[in-house]
């Protein structure tokens, strides 16, 4: 493989992002006007930019930033970049939904270019987010346009198609706390796979963890966030649940996780168990990560949830694990980058 010299070293500081969703709450003020569903982009494969390849979307490109430096190796050499969009976004009902929001400095993650442009195994990653621009920026709502990655990401500043319904829901062949079935025991089928395989290796270590809930569709999470509202209040509701649009679980990559010790609540005590110590160190190694840390809830948005396992594949989980970041922050640090060689 070629080695290539990155970019520049000087990565731009945007704000953040919010995570998403949680608990027994969600939203319901998201604006029925606003248009919800954007054209998809697939990943491509490779095809780095030419000479004659000079526009972005009608947008000059800087391709001799991309190309630079040729003896070395560097995965933006594998991108292609010809489905960079324009992100579509709206500044409606984000009234308090964004305030407990601090702002990413992407200088601060102890992260590097080559951390990123370096490593194989996070092209994938990177050519999503070619394909695929996220909101960083408090006071608006970007609206996702690729649903179906198990990269896409769904929280306080980024809203999924209200009428996204996965195709590939499944039930996972793992224990729940419930017998019946319901929407919740779904999963898409590429994380019900894996988390067939972390309940498997939870139980050769001597642990029991049971599922608590699943997928949710918009119209499920619309009902819970009004209810949460109805009884707490929408300050404190937007602290522990998404608004409809905004949560992980309509994506059918996350799944809440409780035990029998717990009652199957969904409680912080669970992080402070053996089990869910197990989780914090292990879920990485099948494709998860706890989404919203005890640390990161000012970047996040959401209050503490040693519970919310969210898929993301195990080379992802494996990186955000060992470097101790947040999915806003990686995204975001890999946004500079791109933005920084290609302007876009």
């Amino acid at each position: 493989m070629k080695k290539n010299i990155l970019l520049s070293l000087l990565l731009g500081s945007t704000l953040l992002l919010g995570a998403c969703e949680v608990s027994p709450i969600q939203s319901n003020s998201s604006n029925p006007n606003a248009p919800l569903d954007a054209s998809t982009t697939s990943e491509s494969t490779v095809s780095p930019p030419s000479s004659s390849d000079t526009t972005i979307n009608d947008v000059p490109l800087d391709t001799e930033a991309i190309t630079e430096a040729p003896d070395a190796f560097n995965i933006f050499d594998e991108i292609d970049w010809t489905n960079r969009t324009i992100l579509e976004v709206s500044s409606d009902n984000t009234t308090g939904y964004h305030d407990a929001l601090d702002p990413i400095n992407v200088d601060q993650l102890g992260l590097t270019p080559e951390m990123i442009l370096e490593n194989e195994d996070l092209r994938p990653l990177v050519q999503h987010l070619v394909n695929n621009k996220y909101n960083y920026t408090y006071g608006a709502i970007g609206y996702v346009q690729d649903a179906d990655s198990i990269y896409t990401l769904s929280n306080k500043l980024n809203h999924l198609p209200a009428d996204y319904v996965p195709a590939d829901l499944v039930e996972p062949e793992i224990d729940f706390y419930f017998t019946e079935f319901l929407e919740k025991k779904q999963l898409r089928s590429e994380a019900a796979m894996h988390m067939e395989e972390l309940f498997s290796a939870a139980k050769e270590d001597g642990y029991t963890i049971l599922g608590a809930s699943g997928y949710r569709s918009y119209r499920t999470q619309k009902g819970i966030y009004e209810r949460n509202v109805a009884n707490r209040g929408q300050e404190a509701t937007d602290k522990v649940s998404a608004r409809p649009g905004h949560s992980e679980h309509q994506t059918g990559l996350a799944l809440d996780v409780t035990l029998h010790a717990l009652n199957y609540r969904l409680v912080d005590e669970l992080g402070e168990m053996d089990e869910g110590i197990w989780l914090k160190d292990h879920a990485h190694e099948f494709g998860f990560i706890i989404r919203y840390s005890q640390e990161d809830t000012a970047i996040t948005g959401y209050s503490y949830e040693p519970w919310h396992l969210r898929y993301i594949g195990k080379d992802v989980a494996t990186f955000i694990y060992e470097h101790d970041l947040t999915v806003e922050e990686l995204y975001m640090y890999i946004e500079s980058l791109i933005e920084e060689n290609t302007g876009l």
